[in-house]
């Protein structure tokens, strides 16, 4: 990472460098962006490189979200009264979360806002900054309270562990890899049709490597989850019955993950039973 910072930062820097600037300098500075834009992830103390500013990314995430809830708020007024219960409890929870490790002054980086948008579709999604949508559908799988908990507990998850600005980080690095892989590869004295392979190889291992990215972040906003919904006060163990409904209504039934965005629906639940004796621990009725 830091090789990468110093090759960023080569880019911008002359390549007829100034007597007054040194290589040690450079490498000094980037030593110092790495060490500025290190993230912690919440609970699971996960350490990632984040280069987006906050500002910029929420400004661009808000606008995007105003515009689904714009196009698509829901009437039901039974699932808006159930969602805004249970986000109540949900953003308490995040408060307490974060006082439990001392970082209480990181709250002010989310604007939490929860609506339910008319689609059959049993899905929801956070923005960056605690903007969460739950469509009309999940409501049929999250019957009651605490299965709607875990839904909004999941993408909760992603925001306090910023996974939409990591994953933004990792497309500008994989890209600066593969761009640079591409300049060797032209440069090269190979074939035209090894170039054209080692192009696509180049290519595939990128968008296999963000996929596990992917995989990683769902995974870890299952265990973040899973502590947010004990810390509002419903039992975790409502997690296992979701997915298992989640996992029925699917058309995916498949323990194979290698090429999936998420992972499959048994790894997952084998994954939250795992961290079920941790989520207990904060539990409270």
């Amino acid at each position: 990472m830091k090789s990468f910072l110093l090759s960023l930062l080569l880019l911008i820097v002359p390549c007829s460098l100034p007597a007054q600037i040194s290589w040690s300098s450079i490498k000094s500075s980037a030593a110092a962006l790495y060490n500025m834009s290190q993230y912690k992830v919440p609970v699971t103390g996960r350490k990632f490189t984040n280069l987006i500013p906050n500002d910029m990314l929420y400004s661009l995430c808000n606008d995007q979200y105003k515009k689904y809830v714009q196009r698509g708020r829901s009437s039901n007024s039974k699932y808006k009264a159930q969602l805004n219960r249970v986000a109540g409890r949900l953003r308490t929870a995040v408060t307490e979360l974060y006082r439990q490790e001392g970082r209480s002054s990181e709250l002010s980086n989310f604007h939490w806002e929860f609506n339910v948008l008319k689609s059959s579709d049993a899905n929801a999604f956070c923005m960056y900054g605690g903007k969460i949508a739950v469509y009309e559908g999940m409501f049929s799988i999250a019957t009651d309270d605490a299965s709607l908990a875990v839904v909004l507990a999941h993408e909760a998850a992603h925001a306090i562990a910023k996974h939409s600005a990591e994953q933004m980080t990792k497309d500008i690095i994989t890209a600066g890899g593969v761009g640079l892989a591409y300049a060797f590869i032209a440069g090269s004295d190979m074939s035209d049709r090894k170039k054209s392979l080692a192009k696509a190889m180049a290519v595939a291992s990128a968008t296999l490597a963000s996929l596990k990215f992917s995989r990683i972040d769902e995974t870890e906003a299952d265990r973040i989850g899973l502590i947010l919904v004990a810390l509002a006060g419903y039992d975790p163990e409502a997690a296992i019955p979701f997915w298992e409904r989640m996992e029925a209504k699917s058309k995916l039934k498949t323990t194979r993950d290698w090429f999936s965005t998420h992972p499959s629906y048994a790894n997952r639940i084998q994954n939250i039973r795992s961290c079920m004796p941790e989520a207990k621990k904060y539990y409270r009725k």
